[in-house]
C-alpha cells in the first residue's frame, strides 16, 4: 500500500500541475491586453472600462490559484486510487470487472424511479462485475434537493442494478425523507417501517420482500428497491465508501479494499436471493 500512496501522490502532483498550467495560460491571456489599458487608462473612458474588466478577471484567476493551493480535490482519488484499490479487491477473483469514475450518463436513476426528478445527482463511480455471468452494476452516488437553498442531501450511498429476467414493476421503500414519485404505481400496503407500491391488481414476489427485510436487518439505514424491465434496483442510503483525501494511510487503504470486497459480495448475495 505504501507504493500505491507514493504513486498516487505523484499522480495528484501531475494533476495539479496541469491545472496550474491552464490557469497560467488564462492569466497570461488577460495580463497582456491589460498592459495597454494601464498606459491609456486616463485618456479614454472605454479603456477604463476594459481595464476594470481585465483586472476583475485577473483577480478571480488569482483567487483560483490560491484555492487550488489550499484545496485538495477528490477527483484524482476516484480517477486513479479507487481503480487501483478495486483491482486489488478483485486480485483473487477472476471475474471480469469494469470501473468508470464520474460517468457522464447514468440512466439507472430515471429507470429505477427511486428518486424525484427535483433532485440533482453526482455519481462518483460505476463498478460493473458479474455473478454467474449475470451483470451487476454498483454505483456510488449522492443526490441533493434543488428545491432548498441549503442543497439538502437526500441520499448518499450505494446503488445496485441487478440484471435478470424481472418483468414486474414495483417499489418497496423505507419511510422517511425521500418521498415516493411514480405515477404508474399506487400504495398497496403500508407496514410500520416501509411501504409497498404496485400497479393495480398486481402483486410483489415474496422473495423481494425477503431480500428487503434481510437488508433492513443488516443495515440500519433507509433502503429502496424497485423492479424495472429485466432489472432489480437496490439503493442503500448512508452505505458509502467515501475516503477523505487527507486520510491516505496504509491502514485506510486496506480498510477501503476490505469495504469494496464487502460491497462486491453484497451485490452477489442479493442476486442469489432473487
Amino acid at each position: 500500500m505504501k507504493s500505491l500512496i507514493e504513486s498516487y501522490n505523484q499522480e495528484y502532483k501531475s494533476y495539479k500541475n496541469k491545472l496550474y498550467k491552464k490557469l497560467f495560460y488564462v492569466f497570461a491571456l488577460f495580463v497582456i491586453p491589460l498592459i495597454p489599458t494601464i498606459i491609456y487608462y486616463k485618456e479614454i473612458l472605454f479603456v477604463k472600462v476594459l481595464f476594470w474588466i481585465f483586472a476583475s478577471i485577473i483577480f478571480i484567476i488569482i483567487l483560483l490559484f490560491l484555492a487550488l493551493l489550499l484545496y485538495r480535490s477528490e477527483r484524482p482519488m476516484y480517477e486513479y486510487l479507487y481503480k487501483k484499490i478495486i483491482d486489488l479487491a478483485f486480485e483473487d477473483d477472476p471475474t471480469h470487472h469494469e470501473y468508470e469514475c464520474f460517468p457522464k450518463t447514468y440512466p439507472f436513476i430515471e429507470k429505477g424511479h427511486l428518486f424525484k426528478k427535483a433532485h440533482s445527482e453526482v455519481v462518483r463511480y460505476r463498478l460493473t462485475y458479474y455473478y454467474l455471468n449475470n451483470r451487476i452494476d454498483l454505483y456510488s452516488f449522492y443526490a441533493y434537493s434543488k428545491l432548498h437553498k441549503s442543497n439538502e442531501i437526500v441520499f448518499n450511498g450505494i446503488y445496485y442494478v441487478l440484471n435478470n429476467d424481472n418483468t414486474q414493476t414495483f417499489q418497496v421503500r423505507t419511510k422517511g425523507r425521500n418521498p415516493f414519485e411514480n405515477k404508474e404505481l399506487k400504495l398497496m400496503e403500508s407496514i410500520d417501517a416501509y411501504d409497498i407500491y404496485l400497479k393495480e391488481n398486481d402483486h410483489i414476489p415474496n422473495k423481494i420482500i425477503d431480500v428487503f427485510k434481510s437488508l433492513t436487518t443488516r443495515f440500519d439505514h433507509p433502503i429502496y428497491m424497485s423492479g424495472a424491465h429485466k432489472e432489480i434496483h437496490v439503493a442503500i442510503d448512508k452505505l458509502y465508501d467515501k475516503l477523505a483525501v487527507k486520510e491516505l494511510t496504509e491502514d485506510k487503504l486496506t480498510e477501503l479494499k476490505d469495504q469494496m470486497k464487502i460491497l462486491i459480495q453484497l451485490g452477489r448475495d442479493i442476486y442469489k436471493k432473487l
